[in-house]
């Protein structure tokens, strides 16, 4: 339904009213509480009176209500007002202003809202009991910080062997093997980058010196990754760093 600011009550905050007893709107209520980050209040109507005395008298077991501090939505707005909130402006901006998309929007909503029970035994079955998004919060922290570790150990080891097998002084120089890539691109006209054929940032500088410096900083980035530092920087500078030794590492 239309936005309504007849009745004057204005929460500091936006506040979506439920049913608690409706169980496809606890679904529901779980699933929209985790993604507004506690931006936005979720309180039971049964629980609505007792905390904000001023709030209107409404039909709360017909649909559920989205207050603003200065719009009271229902319906299919209430549902497209807390997710323009969160920042999927999307879906209100097409219920303003298209006149048919709004009413089957609220057709739609009505459909449902008269058949809770069907809705909720068809998420059951297809998405499970619970429709909380995952976080992935403990498995990401452990995942990366493991990623970490094999960082540093792979690091550590290529930096240990490198002397002896990558260096100017070791068995096959990458320098050599990018000259001899570089050369052949060049005799052949060969139609392919050389940063395609070896990629790698060691064509940068072809010294032992930037070598240790690009091990380095593998070893860094790998170190922000274990102690979850700039998680996102420290494991692309990881990647980059290892698939430019690993390129020029084989025989």
């Amino acid at each position: 339904m239309t936005p309504s600011n007849k009745k004057r009550f204005q929460p500091k905050h936006p506040v979506m009213v439920w049913d608690r007893d409706c169980q496809f709107c606890k679904l529901y209520a779980g699933r929209f509480k985790a993604l507004a980050l506690d931006n936005i209040e979720f309180i039971p109507y049964q629980d609505l009176a007792a905390k904000y005395p001023k709030a209107p008298d409404l039909d709360y077991k017909k649909s559920v209500v989205f207050f603003t501090h200065n719009n009271t939505y229902t319906g299919a707005a209430a549902v497209f007002s807390y997710y323009s909130k969160i920042g999927r402006k999307l879906p209100m901006w097409l219920y303003r202003r298209f006149k048919l998309f709004a009413r089957i929007s609220e057709i739609s909503y009505r459909y449902i809202t008269n058949h809770r029970r069907m809705f909720r035994l068809i998420c059951q079955t297809f998405w499970g009991a619970n429709l909380v998004p995952d976080t992935y919060k403990t498995s990401g922290w452990i995942f990366g910080r493991l990623l970490g570790l094999v960082g540093i150990i792979a690091f550590l080891s290529l930096w240990v062997q490198s002397d002896m097998l990558i260096s100017s002084r070791g068995i096959v120089p990458f320098q050599s093997d990018l000259g001899q890539v570089e050369g052949f691109i060049t005799t052949t006209g060969t139609d392919i980058s050389k940063w395609l054929a070896r990629p790698t940032i060691l064509w940068f500088s072809k010294t032992d010196l930037w070598l240790n410096i690009v091990l380095c900083f593998g070893m860094f980035s790998s170190t922000l990754l274990l102690l979850g530092i700039v998680p996102h920087l420290a494991i692309a500078i990881s990647w980059i760093c290892y698939l430019s030794v690993a390129s020029v590492s084989e025989p």
